[in-house]
């Protein structure tokens, strides 16, 4: 793959035992520690990130790869300083799925499941869309929407929701007026199964226009 969002490989080769990959450098770290060190991001910041992160998805998506495992720890920085961009790291959950094709392996990281994984159910590249959703609630909020201590308590909260910004949009209007176009791209409940079918929608043209 060749997309200014997904981390670059510059050699392969083997070992006795192994497969070793050489990438290129990330010296921002991982997303999840960016956020982490900030509490939160401002609505202008989340929304530059999410829209690079989406680029990238789509772009994954038009070439039949679903990442199964998006999250801000499978994101990396290319440097610590503001404005840095943003990979797509760590390809080992992913698979190669038609547009129309279904699978069914239970696998991925728990907050970040889509309700059909948890419901053990065949799903298709849209999981991608719900975890970009959910990713887009941990940049604005500096936390998961479904969590506790136990998980299984979590799962079935996120087992019975179909938009993983819903409580975004109940609570605080004003937290999505720069972010708007781009949480759009979760709300899978339009019945859009991939970003290709966004680009209608007034209020994601913005993003997806000369993206899908």
């Amino acid at each position: 793959m060749n997309h200014p969002n997904i981390i670059h490989i510059e050699d392969v080769f083997l070992t006795d035992s192994k497969i070793c990959m050489v990438t290129e450098y990330m010296s921002g770290g991982e997303l999840f520690d960016y956020v982490v060190d900030k509490g939160t991001l401002s609505e202008v910041e989340a929304s530059a990130i999410v829209r690079k992160i989406t680029s990238a998805v789509a772009y994954m998506h038009a070439c039949g790869i679903i990442h199964r495992d998006l999250k801000p720890e499978n994101l990396m920085l290319t440097s610590k300083s503001r404005g840095a961009e943003v990979k797509i790291i760590d390809f080992g959950l992913a698979k190669l799925l038609d547009a129309d094709d279904k699978t069914a392996s239970f696998l991925g990281t728990r907050g970040y499941l889509a309700p059909e994984m948890l419901q053990r159910q065949a799903y298709s590249r849209s999981v991608d869309m719900w975890a970009l959703g959910i990713i887009v609630y941990v940049l604005l909020c500096g936390c998961l929407p479904f969590d506790d201590d136990g998980g299984k308590i979590a799962n079935e909260k996120a087992a019975r929701v179909r938009d993983p910004l819903s409580f975004l949009y109940q609570t605080d209007a004003n937290l999505l007026s720069e972010c708007d176009a781009v949480l759009f791209v979760s709300r899978r409940s339009l019945g859009c199964a991939s970003l290709d079918g966004l680009v209608g929608y007034r209020r994601a043209r913005r993003i997806c226009s000369g993206i899908c």
